[in-house]
């Protein structure tokens, strides 16, 4: 997800929760994380707080692949492989969702959006108490093939997480403005990526 992209989404979902929701965004990097605190305060989003950590599957530090600033959306802790394009690895706090909410009190999350370029199946399994207890009612993940694949997962490897706290999975026809499912198996193109979408609810029924 670029950071420009990044931006516009916490700007859109600060108005649509308006005073009476707050919006948690998570962001590593330091220059993306200033921009994006920058952006938020000339926007008016009070109700947004940024936060500097990587949701992962522990708490510390890990590496991360950190790629220039137009190929920024590539950023990711799985470490995809993109022989053409120059990366950095830099060091970055890591915490669990579930630590997260814990800490501020958080006691259920209404919208989950997780856009971790491969890294999907590590921020699901850090919200394995909130999944448990389904405290997160929606959720919205993109899956791509090549920093999926070229890190050694595979679709069936997130889905997994979900279906063992008994959240369906589906897809969205942008042209009926539906879902589909519940999907017994996420397809991909090689080479390119989709979004899907989570719940214990049965979204096909949502007219």
């Amino acid at each position: 997800m670029t950071e420009q992209y990044i931006i516009i989404l916490n700007a859109i979902y600060s108005r649509m929760v308006e005073s009476n929701g707050k919006v948690y965004s998570f962001e590593p990097v330091n220059e993306t994380f200033s921009r994006l605190k920058e952006n938020l305060a000339l926007n008016g989003c009070d109700n947004v707080m940024p936060i500097k950590i990587a949701l992962s599957d522990n708490s510390g530090s890990s590496d991360m692949q950190i790629f220039g600033e137009s190929l920024s959306g590539l950023n990711s802790l799985a470490k995809p492989k993109y022989p053409t394009y120059n990366s950095n690895n830099v060091a970055v706090k890591t915490e669990t969702l579930d630590n997260i909410c814990a800490q501020f009190g958080i006691t259920g999350i209404d919208f989950l959006k997780i856009d971790v370029e491969g890294f999907e199946k590590e921020v699901l399994t850090g919200a394995s108490a909130l999944l448990k207890n389904n405290q997160i009612k929606f959720i919205q993940f993109e899956i791509s093939d090549v920093p999926l694949s070229s890190s050694g997962k595979t679709p069936e490897d997130v889905a997994s997480v979900l279906k063992k706290y008994n959240y369906f999975i589906f897809s969205f026809d942008a042209t009926t403005n539906k879902f589909n499912g519940p999907i017994s198996k996420i397809k991909t193109k090689k080479g390119g990526y989709d979004n899907f979408y989570s719940s214990q609810q049965n979204l096909s029924l949502i007219q």
